[in-house]
């Protein structure tokens, strides 16, 4: 039954890698948190393919600039297991699979880096054209 509703993201898989940030509203301090550091980093963000999601408590999902997407934000919820009330991050490797967890704000730098250790990440990384140079 999972697997139904991630069907949802695999129009993005081989394409991007996801970050799924939920978060119980949209004022929440650790969404914004969490929104400023990748935005600080945006450079990062786009040379690793990451599509950066926002699923608060509505359950609109928006993408980093704020554009809403037609993805069912309560279903997301039930496959990562993440309550209304709880702000998680979700990092969703190219392949489709959970690539790592974080109950609190996670440094850009720290999911760059777990994106990188990957063979796909570091095959990307030598061999493409940086976007920020």
């Amino acid at each position: 039954m999972a697997q139904a509703k991630k069907s949802e993201l695999t129009q993005f898989q081989w394409d991007h890698r996801l970050l799924l940030v939920f978060a119980p509203n949209d004022e929440d301090a650790h969404l914004k948190s969490q929104i400023k550091e990748l935005r600080h980093n945006t450079c990062g963000v786009l040379d690793r393919d990451m599509l950066v999601l926002q699923i608060a408590k509505d359950l609109t999902v928006r993408t980093l600039n704020g554009r809403n997407i037609p993805i069912d934000g309560a279903n997301l919820r039930e496959t990562y297991r993440v309550d209304n009330d709880a702000f998680a991050t979700v990092l969703i490797g190219k392949d489709g699979g959970e690539k790592m967890r974080s109950l609190t704000v996670i440094s850009a730098n720290d999911i760059f880096e777990e994106i990188d250790a990957m063979p796909m990440g570091q095959v990307e990384m030598e061999s493409k054209v940086h976007i920020c140079g």
